[in-house]
């Protein structure tokens, strides 16, 4: 291996970082976001030139470009680009000694590395340099100074970046961006919640890329027809194809520009790059009318991008995980490191999101006669939710320049389908598919183990089933009958898993009521469901009489009763029953009824016995209110592996001194393991 450095030769002070640089800048150094700003740029020299002038193009190349030996400078108040560590240049044998994943020193440099290799008699050049000095047109400004230098040409000076902050400073003012900001909240005054697609379980970091088939010719007499840009055309199927993948009618994420305008020439090298939020609405109109306003909030946005995007991030909570880049006039001019075999996806890292600027980064090329699109993804997703994403992109282009309105688009492609198709078989073999089934079992199979524990007081498997069976047969005894709603009215105790597991014995369905709610407010909800029946304890029978409701003590069921199991007969339960019915919280001024079946029950406690690792006579502990859902998962998911319910205390719920006491005590005494969810 070669190493050489080359002197620049133009000696410069220090400047400040630019909006975009300073953007870089933060994300790296908060995020610790190691290699993720390394670019990389593929050079290629035909056989004719020896490694002399390829080593020769890339010293002119350095000197022409100061901003290729630049590193940071941070004061207590500010940071600087200011002159750094030289570029090195390395001769590595094969591709697979590029480092694209070097670690550099922001403050001492080099952030600039150049790899040279042969491969098939022709010398290669992979340039490796920090996004905090270089964007995507320097990629491309780069390959032509290699062209030109390599063909005997000469490069003028190129120092324009020292002047971009100072440029900058008229838009820096309070005033400015103040205006900015009214401007970003119309355009986000309607997202209450920004939505993100679904990340998926098999998510691999990696990069896939389509062909579009779709003639420049015909997009450009729709634009035309339309009276918009060729880009806000292809960021208008991106935000319909983006509202697709999360339900969200507001797609909201983020464009580039390449940031040039009034602060460096369009020829030179330094990152300018803006990120400028979006929010589209997608709504139920014409084609016309949703092109119009996409293009009035990318326009206004555009106007105010000047805004820094850490400002924008912190008022709006766009984060930059979602990006779409248009790449006009691509043409093919690029030196595809993927195209030519150099590098493999996993090789490529940076390029393909090894530490991940963003979640999902997609790329249009415009090339000759059609387009391309890459999607560069982080592990939230894997190559084929990403392959589905671009072929729903493809499907909608090519409809959208021939439908009317929005709502006749198709967002389905066979592709996207059959990728459905595979995300959604999810069904398992459970182990039980109902919980009296799983309360059965372990009751016949280990009646003396204990299942459920309060306080001082255990049950064994087979004493909840058999108290269970006579709750049951009282309530039949009662009138009760499949699918009646019956509420629960008891305290933190043994009750609530002995009560509830009748009523679901029964084929009925169970309505908890909070012991400590006014009167009225059980009433209330009770009504609203349809209540037949109430199951107190002494202890709450006084303040259980609801009108036109009947009314069963427990206590004396478990008192006066001899039933056995022998002469329960246990109903057909099916998957699709209701098995509970929940009020939420009423942060909207009235509680709202939210049905759960039961086998989404079965779902659910196998799924969270297997999370826990939930073994049987382990203990889960629950912790959680009975009126919320959150108490499905410690009140039935050990009953699906014969381990023990313990219902903590409520005089210790919120000592935590006590109720780490008691969780040790329960871990040293009576279990071989406690498990506890808050």
């Amino acid at each position: 291996m070669d190493v050489k450095k080359e002197n620049c030769k133009f000696a410069w002070e220090r400047v400040a970082l630019t909006n975009s640089q300073m953007n870089v800048y933060l994300d790296q150094v908060t995020n610790a976001k190691s290699s993720a700003y390394n670019t990389l740029t593929t050079l290629r020299a035909d056989s004719s030139h020896s490694y002399e002038q390829v080593l020769e193009a890339i010293n002119k190349i350095i000197s022409a470009h100061p901003i290729l030996s630049a590193c940071i400078e941070q004061t207590e108040n500010q940071a600087f680009l200011k002159k750094g560590n030289e570029p090195l240049i390395i001769r590595v044998d094969e591709p697979s000694q590029v480092n694209l994943h070097v670690d550099m020193d922001l403050y001492k440099g080099p952030l600039t590395y150049f790899y040279v290799f042969k491969k098939d008699n022709a010398y290669y050049v992979a340039s490796v340099i920090h996004h905090i000095i270089f964007d995507g047109r320097s990629g491309r400004l780069l390959e032509e100074d290699f062209n030109k230098v390599i063909n005997g040409e000469e490069l003028t000076q190129d120092i324009e970046f020292l002047k971009a902050a100072e440029a900058e400073k008229p838009r820096q003012t309070e005033e400015y961006q103040n205006e900015c900001f009214k401007i970003f909240d119309s355009i986000f005054k309607s997202v209450d919640e920004i939505s993100t697609p679904f990340k998926v379980d098999d998510g691999k970091t990696g990069c896939i890329e389509i062909n579009i088939p779709l003639s420049p010719l015909n997009v450009e007499n729709f634009i035309k027809e339309h009276q918009i840009k060729e880009s806000v055309f292809f960021q208008s199927v991106f935000a319909l194809v983006y509202s697709a993948f999360t339900g969200d009618d507001k797609a909201v994420f983020s464009i580039t520009d390449n940031g040039r305008h009034g602060l460096a020439s369009f020829n030179s090298y330094g990152m300018y790059v803006r990120n400028i939020p979006l929010c589209i609405n997608v709504n139920d109109t014409t084609v016309d009318e949703f092109l119009k306003s996409s293009s009035n909030n990318i326009s206004n946005a555009r106007k105010m991008s000047d805004v820094p995007f850490y400002m924008l991030r912190k008022r709006y909570g766009v984060d930059g995980s979602i990006i779409f880049n248009y790449m006009a006039n691509f043409a093919g001019s690029e030196v595809s490191a993927v195209d030519v075999g150099l590098f493999t996806g996993d090789a490529l890292g940076s390029v393909s999101g090894q530490d991940s600027i963003s979640d999902l980064d997609c790329y249009l090329y415009k090339m000759e006669n059609s387009y391309r699109l890459k999607v560069l993804h982080s592990d939230k997703y894997s190559d084929a939710y990403a392959n589905s994403i671009a072929e729903t992109f493809k499907f909608v282009c090519a409809q959208l320049l021939t439908v009317k309105n929005i709502k006749d688009l198709e967002y389905a492609s066979e592709e996207t389908l059959n990728f459905i198709d595979q995300f959604n078989k999810t069904d398992k073999k459970l182990r039980f598919e109902d919980v009296i089934s799983a309360l059965t079992y372990f009751a016949k199979e280990t009646p003396n183990s204990i299942c459920l524990r309060h306080k001082d007081k255990s049950f064994s498997y087979f004493q909840v089933d058999e108290i269970t069976n006579k709750i049951a047969l009282s309530l039949i005894e009662l009138g009760a009958k499949e699918n009646d709603k019956i509420a629960i009215h008891v305290p933190v105790s043994e009750w609530y898993l002995l009560c509830s597991l009748a009523i679901l014995k029964l084929g009925a369905i169970y309505v908890p009521l909070n012991t400590k709610h006014p009167l009225v407010y059980k009433q209330k909800m009770a009504d609203r469901v349809g209540v037949k029946f109430i199951l107190a304890i002494n202890d709450t029978i006084e303040t259980s009489n609801l009108n036109g409701i009947k009314l069963l003590n427990v206590e004396d069921v478990i008192s006066h009763k001899d039933l056995g199991r022998s002469t329960f007969e246990y109903p057909i339960y099916k998957k699709s029953d209701t098995a509970t019915i929940l009020f939420t919280s009423a942060t909207t001024g009235e509680p709202k009824a939210v049905a759960l079946t039961r086998g989404g029950y079965a779902n659910l406690c196998t799924w969270i016995s297997d999370y826990m690792g939930l073994k049987q006579n382990e203990a889960f502990g629950m912790y959680q209110t009975f009126t919320f859902c959150s108490h499905i998962d410690p009140m039935f998911g050990p009953l699906f592996v014969g381990a023990i319910v313990d219902i903590i205390p409520d005089e210790i719920r919120y000592d935590l001194e006590e109720l780490n006491k008691y969780l040790g005590e329960c871990f040293l005494k009576k279990y071989r393991k406690m498990e506890i969810v808050i």
